[in-house]
């Protein structure tokens, strides 16, 4: 298997739906079975120029439908640790909640705040049982992909090791979904129209 990138994004659908919303993005992905969950791990770059070329990025900001919801992700982003959750009863802009070495938690601009309640209760957790899950985010030293797979066993959430690629290595359902051409190209489009569109605001402002 290839090398992944370090983010797991938990949705709580069976495979077979998973792999069909990977195929309608743009970026290539491991889909693999879990325990009440499957796994979607980016495994490099999309095909698109720059800003939408960083799959983590790209990953984390996707909204997920209805019907895959809840979902769960965890993601470094140039040495930030990012979480986020999407519930059935959420809007489509997923919650969000950073963690940087030497600062902590805190929110992520431009995004619902991610609360520790919520993402307990995103991840089943019980609300008497959240100690750990404080410790984790409360922590100011460490390493942000060490600090992710502390937070997932906080929350007894499986895939910890597929933030390092240990699990996607070892998973023998693991399996490598390309995104589809049309889905990458319709992608390109739109956000090529609205590059215009931004470029012909700012000269006529």
């Amino acid at each position: 298997m290839s090398r992944t990138l370090p983010g797991v994004l938990l949705l709580h659908a069976d495979a077979k739906l998973t792999d069909a919303w990977v195929r309608r993005g743009v970026v290539p992905s491991y889909v693999v079975p879990l325990p009440g969950w499957t796994a979607v791990v980016p495994a490099g770059p999309t095909q698109l120029s720059a800003p939408y070329d960083d799959a983590l990025t790209v990953t984390a900001n996707r909204p997920v439908p209805t019907r895959l919801r809840t979902a769960l992700g965890f993601f470094v982003i140039d040495g930030i640790a990012i979480v986020s959750a999407q519930t059935r009863g959420w809007r489509s802009a997923p919650r969000m909640v950073s963690w940087t070495p030497g600062h902590g938690a805190d929110e992520v601009p431009g995004f619902p705040p991610l609360k520790l309640g919520q993402l307990a209760e995103s991840a089943g957790l019980d609300e008497n049982d959240v100690a750990g899950v404080r410790r984790v985010l409360a922590a100011r030293a460490g390493d942000p992909t060490a600090q992710l797979q502390q937070l997932m066993h906080a929350l007894a959430l499986p895939g910890a090791g597929m933030l390092s690629g240990e699990g996607v290595k070892s998973d023998l359902e693991a399996v490598l979904v390309e995104p589809d051409r049309s889905a990458v190209g319709h992608f390109e489009k739109v956000a090529g129209d609205e590059a215009e569109m931004r470029a012909e605001l700012r000269e006529n402002l």
